[in-house]
């Protein structure tokens, strides 16, 4: 990923936020886009197929509510306010973020994921363990300031956020659960399998 999807889930628990817009997220968990592209790679009859992965599209109230479930009882803040198309566009002067989202009001995601099922026999993460643990990974990488208090097990060398070395790694993506969000659609040629993900 290019760490949109980190910089999201940042913004979010950091209370960077400051409106929740009626659009959908569509997540997928990279531990099973990871899983699909070695699959991919092992399936006799997927050359030059396309496949779409995607767990769920959640609203972004959804999402929200998810976070404040989980995380508010530790002092992070959320959102309460909906951001209506007005918000957005004036949000959407100073920020190409909420510009983008104006193009997705009310918009119901379609998708159809059920090649990488039957074929890659993909078993989806559930978003909200995809979500939480993210977060929890976010946390522990020093990413979003630690409220929570619980004991992480310690980081190696090689996590170390504070070697210069592993610094670009980590904010491109590599914290152990991630969440790739619908903001483009990301394609990648594996031995003539074409995966198709929504990859923030």
């Amino acid at each position: 990923g290019d760490g949109a999807s980190e910089e999201f889930l940042i913004k979010a628990m950091t209370g960077k936020i400051p409106a929740i817009p009626a659009t959908q997220l569509g997540i997928v968990d990279v531990r099973d886009v990871a899983l699909a592209h070695i699959r991919a790679m092992e399936h006799p009859n997927s050359n030059g197929k396309r496949y779409l992965l995607i767990a769920k599209a959640l609203w972004m109230s959804d999402i929200f509510d998810l976070l404040r479930g989980v995380f508010g009882k530790y002092g992070y803040k959320f959102p309460t306010i909906k951001a209506g198309k007005f918000m957005l566009a004036v949000a959407g002067i100073f920020d190409s973020s909420a510009k983008e989202q104006l193009k997705k009001v009310n918009k119901e995601m379609k998708y159809d994921v059920s090649p990488s099922i039957n074929d890659l026999k993909i078993d989806y993460t559930p978003v909200e363990k995809t979500l939480i643990e993210a977060v929890h990974s976010l946390i522990r990488f020093g990413l979003i300031p630690d409220k929570t208090k619980v004991e992480y097990p310690p980081l190696k060398e090689d996590e170390n956020p504070g070697n210069p070395e592993n610094k670009q790694e980590q904010q491109q993506g590599s914290v152990d659960s991630n969440v790739n969000a619908e903001q483009q659609v990301q394609k990648e040629n594996t031995e003539g399998n074409n995966i198709e993900s929504l990859e923030s």
